[in-house]
């Protein structure tokens, strides 16, 4: 049966988001099953929904991340600015188009949000920060996350991210320094900035899962016809912290060649290029 928009505004009641929440959200809108007569229409339905299950005094945060390159094959065109159009989802591009929404201003991982608290939670995030310092603030503030839709074999919290960050490794990534942009700083000049932190591969989240649920972490179900989940975020980001701290590998993937869990193998021909190229960077990080 199609989605109604009450049908899914009653779904993400039940999986436990209220009026008042701060909410940040990761979405496959697809999987939901709810449309209206064009893609424009369909978006901004879906903010209203949104907006309508956590009212005036709740706050909604997405994910608004723009392209980058290699390092070693710069590319002038990619300039990151307020109005850089983001490339993390249709849901993303909605709120970035809303005229109510605000944007961080990190130059490859910004956020964008609507409501009271979005502006707090996004301040200062900018070139000097972590990539994402916003879901940490979040977790501080006993905020939840909503995957709408995106629970399959490749997802997981925000939360893994921001552990993987406290704990530092992010800045170990195989990728750690391999990625730039340019961006516009406060006077207008541009700059070149390079990405340290790297959250990576998030298919092996499922192993955290059965701790989440028994400790009343997350919360499963469907909006529509797509998988969903709802997670306290400041308990998932304690699991998770305390998890990953005791064992890395639990969260890695089932995939040898993966690069994010198993690193540049180089067995694997793929990754004969991205090992030469990880040296490299680590060898200019280092001088």
């Amino acid at each position: 049966m199609r989605a109604s928009r009450e049908s899914i505004i009653k779904d993400i009641h039940n999986l436990g988001i209220d009026q008042g929440d701060t909410v940040y959200v990761a979405s496959d809108l697809m999987k939901v099953g709810y449309f209206k007569k064009n893609r424009d229409y369909t978006l901004q339905a879906w903010v209203d929904i949104l907006l309508e299950v956590i009212g005036p005094q709740g706050t909604i945060i997405a994910a608004a991340y723009t392209d980058r390159f290699l390092r070693f094959k710069k590319n002038k065109d990619i300039v990151f600015t307020s109005l850089a159009p983001p490339n993390s989802g249709s849901l993303s591009t909605a709120l970035f188009q809303d005229k109510r929404s605000i944007r961080s201003t990190h130059p490859t991982n910004s956020f964008v949000g609507i409501g009271p608290n979005a502006a707090e939670i996004l301040k200062g995030h900018d070139h000097e920060s972590l990539s994402y310092s916003p879901p940490g603030k979040m977790v501080d503030l006993g905020c939840k996350e909503l995957m709408l839709g995106s629970v399959d074999e490749k997802s997981g919290s925000v939360t893994l991210h921001y552990a993987q960050q406290r704990l530092g490794y992010s800045s170990t990534h195989p990728f750690s320094g391999m990625y730039q942009t340019y961006f516009k700083d406060e006077q207008g000049k541009t700059q070149l900035f390079t990405r340290y932190d790297v959250g990576g591969c998030t298919r092996g989240s499922r192993n955290l899962f059965g701790t989440l649920i028994v400790n009343d972490a997350v919360k499963f179900g469907f909006v529509g016809r797509g998988r969903s989940a709802v997670f306290n975020m400041k308990k998932a980001f304690e699991i998770t912290l305390e998890m990953i701290g005791k064992n890395r590998k639990i969260t890695h993937c089932d995939d040898p060649k993966c690069i994010s869990c198993h690193g540049l193998k180089l067995k694997y021909p793929f990754n004969i290029p991205f090992a030469t190229l990880s040296l490299a960077t680590r060898k200019l990080r280092n001088r």
